[in-house]
């Protein structure tokens, strides 16, 4: 519950947009699978298109029993989005590979995020407590604008490079 995936099912109804799948990369295993129930069902309701793929999520890609087991990287490499509706985290490692793979950042801003992420200068879209048309609008415009979206992931990566890239780290050493 604390990564609050029912916001982006909310938020992929809301578009209204057949094309889009959401994907759920995660394990159920350190929520409980109570709460993974709820969001399927909560998606059939919806009638949203989705895929639960936890279980075939590992850190290096094999084959267990004739079925293909991925990384996240492969998710990361295949989506238009990432979304982080998460209400507590730590830094976020995910936010920064998702920076790393040039990939659009729906964020609901959390502490962390507040204070020393978003202060970097990353242009993300940011949900608040709730879902208002302008975010819709501003989803939809880099859906369909490949120039927009290619300037804002360009412009999160040259900040990604100069605040977390190896050579910026090793300058604190």
């Amino acid at each position: 519950p604390r990564k609050r995936i029912e916001i982006a099912i909310e938020l992929v109804r809301k578009l209204g947009n057949p094309r889009i799948t959401l994907l759920i990369a995660g394990h159920s295993k350190d929520e409980g699978k109570d709460y993974e129930v709820e969001l399927r069902k909560m998606a059939k309701e919806y009638g949203i298109r989705h895929k639960f793929i936890g279980n075939r999520i590992n850190s290096i890609r094999k084959i267990i029993a004739g079925k293909r087991i991925y990384t996240l990287w492969d998710c990361y490499v295949n989506c238009d989005f990432v979304i982080y509706p998460t209400q507590i985290e730590g830094f976020g490692n995910q936010f920064v590979e998702a920076v790393y793979f040039k990939k659009p950042i729906i964020v609901t801003p959390y502490s962390v995020y507040k204070e020393d992420i978003k202060p970097l200068g990353f242009k993300t879209i940011e949900l608040e407590r709730k879902i208002t048309a302008k975010t819709l609008r501003e989803i939809n415009h880099y859906l369909e604008d490949e120039s927009s979206y290619t300037k804002m992931v360009n412009d999160n990566f040259e900040i990604g490079k100069r605040y977390f890239s190896y050579e910026s780290v090793e300058d604190l050493i």
